[in-house]
């Protein structure tokens, strides 16, 4: 007979959820993860590219790309759930745009025409879980 608690596969356990949360004030942006209480502090990771992500893109390594880094509110979970997980624990990434050199990176483009001027700012985060 199996358990309730030996049910929960490999897949729910390493579970994060579809639709992050988004917050902005001002410059900064805070993007929040759902992830399973099966996970702990260490194991949420996240890395920042350009446009095209892993696939076509670049991985951002330096504050000069017009990003600040500020890092991950990891889950404060120590405790890994073995038995039916639960999907509860945040995980954030924060980043803010960089006002002295956002204007000449990459990731930030003008429209200049009169009567339609926009600008934009286009990078990806990737989340991800890993084992250390």
């Amino acid at each position: 007979l199996i358990s309730a608690q030996e049910s929960s596969t490999l897949e729910e356990k390493w579970a994060i959820g579809e639709n992050p949360e988004f917050a902005y004030d001002s410059l900064d942006f805070t993007f929040t993860y759902t992830i399973t209480d099966f996970i702990v502090e260490g194991q949420a990771d996240y890395q920042l590219y350009t446009g095209g992500c892993k696939e076509d893109g670049d991985l951002l390594t330096n504050v000069t790309d017009g990003l600040l880094d500020l890092g991950l509110t990891d889950t404060s979970n120590t405790n890994s759930n073995t038995g039916v997980v639960n999907f509860n624990q945040p995980a954030s990434v924060q980043v803010s745009v960089d006002p002295t050199n956002i204007v000449t990176s990459p990731l930030y483009s003008e429209n200049n025409t009169i009567g339609d001027v926009s600008a934009q700012i286009v990078f990806c985060i990737r989340f991800g879980l890993n084992t250390p």
